[in-house]
């Protein structure tokens, strides 16, 4: 479904004012379906010491998630098979965005285009397949409905603004001889952008829990052949999402809002005191998904050039551009991963530093 209400109106410029909402059904969603069997869940704990005493009974649950090759078989639902992904069209989206335009053409030969948008984009899964980042291609929880994951597209771009420009210089037009062709065909552009940042999840860390002994993962005793009995629980709800791996798919207790991502520098620790924190076993994190606004995108690009005519069909041009005038880094890469030694901190940047090229063509 689209619709489109569109003004225009002529005050010495081309202004344009659009709304665009759609929705969508039946999208992609890659949906965990052989989870634990009900009866296999224990209680959830109620306390951090509650889940501590009780760490050989979840260690035990989350390592029988997956079967051995030759017994015992799995908690699940269908013993036969481990962790079974089936993709389903289930999901849904809507988007809504206010685009203004404006549009100044002078007679000296410069022309001046100016965009904003304002949207905003929700769905229940952003990628079925696990290609974007800083977002999971599988529900929250997979126990729930598909609707209880609904929350900001991971690609939801709030405000964007483009300014661009092109002026073809005009004071040699009326010139004739060596003088023209030196010094007419010269022209200036250049765009400008900004925009604000994409939102991202944050997602707990697999906790550990003692094995053997009901005591804390610190002291827990190791076995006869000095290997730690440490069991870290990934799948954190114990719903049957254990697929082998490290990955954690709950979100984190506390308002990821607060967080105030900045770049990784060495020396980097994590402050000590966050506004989130990990949750208890079979507990669903208070801060949702796609929480966390991270920083946005600038950049200036700007270009020269002359072009020699020799036909009408046929002439030459030489082009100096230039991208990211500014020098200005726009951060990604952050690490959203609650525990790791460089959470909440960007370790790269999207955009490259300022460049320049020559280029030359011939058109014909």
């Amino acid at each position: 479904m689209e619709c489109r209400c569109r003004v225009s109106d002529r005050l010495g410029f081309d202004p344009y004012v659009s709304y665009i909402g759609t929705h969508s059904d039946h999208l992609q969603v890659s949906e965990p379906i052989n989870l634990v069997a009900p009866g296999n869940i224990p209680a959830a704990p109620t306390s951090l010491a509650d889940q501590i005493a009780r760490g050989p009974e979840f260690a035990n649950v989350f390592n029988n998630e997956i079967g051995g090759a030759f017994g015992p078989t799995n908690n699940l639902l269908d013993p036969r098979f481990d962790n079974v992904t089936q993709v389903q069209s289930t999901g849904t989206s809507d988007y809504h965005s206010l685009q203004v335009e404006a549009i100044r053409r002078f007679k000296n030969g410069l022309t001046f285009d100016a965009n904003y948008t304002w949207s905003h984009s929700l769905d229940d899964i952003s990628d079925a397949l696990g290609v974007l980042i800083n977002d999971s291609a599988e529900p929250l929880d997979a126990s729930k409905p598909i609707s209880f994951n609904r929350a900001n597209s991971q690609f939801d771009i709030r405000n964007r603004v483009v300014l661009s420009y092109n002026y073809q210089i005009p004071f040699a037009k009326g010139f004739h001889g060596w003088k023209k062709y030196l010094l007419d065909g010269w022209s200036q552009s250049g765009i400008f952008s900004s925009q604000s940042g994409l939102p991202t999840t944050i997602f707990a860390a697999p906790i550990g829990v003692c094995a053997v002994t009901p005591s804390a993962a610190g002291v827990c005793p190791l076995d006869a052949h000095g290997n730690s009995q440490v069991v870290n629980i990934s799948d954190l709800l114990l719903n049957g999402t254990n697929t082998g791996n490290s990955a954690v798919n709950t979100t984190v207790n506390g308002d990821a809002t607060k967080l105030h991502p900045v770049p990784f520098f060495p020396g980097y620790t994590v402050p000590a005191n966050l506004p989130v924190s990990e949750p208890l076993l079979e507990h669903n994190g208070t801060s949702g998904r796609n929480h966390l606004r991270l920083d946005g995108q600038t950049d200036f690009d700007a270009a020269f050039s002359k072009a020699f005519k020799f036909r009408e069909s046929k002439r030459f041009e030489l082009r100096w551009e230039m991208f990211n005038i500014l020098n200005h880094p726009n951060f990604a890469q952050y690490n959203n991963v609650l525990g790791g030694s460089q959470f909440n901190s960007y370790s790269g940047t999207a955009t490259n530093a300022r460049q320049m090229q020559v280029t030359a063509r011939f058109i014909f």
